[in-house]
């Protein structure tokens, strides 16, 4: 994620994707989510990562389990990238 003053790599924790179909739109909506909620830059990447991924762990498209959601969040690793 590059922001105006700084650069942030997410990451999910190993995880077992079955369907990787709705990701990247998983993604885009949770970013708009945190921001709306005031999150961070750095909250809201660890928020985006963790939607998702936890979409790739559903076999339907644009679905995610909260409780999976929850346990990547807690998992996902952001680190700010030096430049």
């Amino acid at each position: 994620m590059i922001c105006e003053d700084r650069i942030y790599h997410g990451k999910p924790p190993e995880l077992d994707a079955v369907n990787p179909v709705g990701c990247g739109d998983s993604m885009v909506g949770a970013f708009a989510a945190a921001f709306c909620q005031g999150k961070s830059d750095k909250e809201a990447l660890a928020y985006a990562v963790a939607v998702s991924a936890a979409n790739a762990m559903n076999p339907g498209t644009g679905r995610f389990r909260v409780k999976d959601m929850e346990e990547i969040h807690s998992k996902a690793e952001v680190e700010e990238i030096t430049y």
